[in-house]
């Protein structure tokens, strides 16, 4: 249930997919129907085409079972190519032709996105082979392993790295459908959180039948469960503090708040504002 490709019942009705692509850029934007950005697709993660179109732009679910618009150049067609797929977890990385600092930068990828890496090493760099055939270097301790499914199966230990996964973009600027380091929203932001340890949540603010967050009591809440609003979710922490990215006036970013009135960061409008609480434990 956790691993990627959701069983998602919801589909776009009439819209067959069955054409798998690989994000071909960095970071591709996905839009609603009404040209509204609505998520981003990472350096790696697969997408199934339609053949459902407007203009230059192909209507997609990616293998986290979000769909929408995207541009179709930006992706090439999925093959086979060797290697060990691995993630970037540097906010930011670049790609590299050779193996210094000085070497022509070929692609820069956020955190989250999956690169295909060899076996050779030097000067602390991993070759890797890009999915348009062009070989580099990257770091390697911008590198972890790549997980399909939950990286563990204690659960404390899922909590904990959840958590950490959201506490690294901190302050991150808020950004509508955004999900990596250069601007995140809320939903992004905890999506990522889970998806760094191989587990797939549903991409908005929703609790999502095929997706594996249902619906707790309050008294069950423990840390990295989710608090979801009328079109918001935090993730939570501890003694009634939570972690979000808010656009909200005097924040903007990704924050910590609090449930509890009297404590620094208490937002009001967010404790009376609660629909339900999730959990996939």
């Amino acid at each position: 249930m956790y691993g990627l490709w959701p069983d998602v019942k919801y589909l776009w009705k009439g819209v067959v997919f069955n054409m798998r692509f690989i994000a071909g850029k960095g970071i591709i934007p996905v839009y609603t129907e009404n040209g509204i950005m609505s998520d981003e697709i990472l350096y790696g993660m697969e997408a199934e085409f339609s053949s459902k179109r407007q203009g230059e732009y192909r209507y997609i679910q990616t293998e986290y079972g979000y769909e929408g618009y995207v541009k179709e150049a930006d992706f090439i067609p999925k093959k086979e190519d060797g290697g060990i797929q691995m993630t970037v977890r540097q906010a930011y990385a670049d790609v590299l032709k050779e193996p210094h600092v000085r070497g022509k930068r070929l692609i820069s990828v956020p955190r989250g996105a999956r690169i295909n890496t060899l076996s050779e090493t030097e000067n602390g760099y991993r070759k890797v082979l890009l999915y348009d055939d062009l070989e580099g270097y990257i770091k390697e301790s911008y590198l972890t392993q790549y997980h399909q499914e939950p990286f563990s199966k204690d659960e404390d230990t899922i909590r904990r790295q959840v958590v950490k996964n959201a506490l690294e973009y901190m302050d991150v600027q808020y950004r509508w459908g955004g999900k990596t380091p250069l601007g995140i929203d809320c939903s992004g932001l905890t999506f990522m959180a889970y998806y760094l340890c191989g587990i797939v949540i549903y991409r908005d603010a929703k609790i999502m039948p095929g997706f594996p967050v249902h619906p707790i009591a309050y008294e069950k809440m423990m840390s990295g469960d989710l608090i979801y609003y009328d079109g918001h979710v935090t993730m939570y922490l501890d003694s009634g503090r939570y972690i979000h990215a808010t656009g909200h006036t005097g924040s903007d970013r990704v924050v910590i708040n609090s449930l509890v009135e009297g404590d620094e960061g208490y937002r009001e409008d967010l404790t009376h504002g609660i629909v339900s609480y999730g959990s996939i434990f």
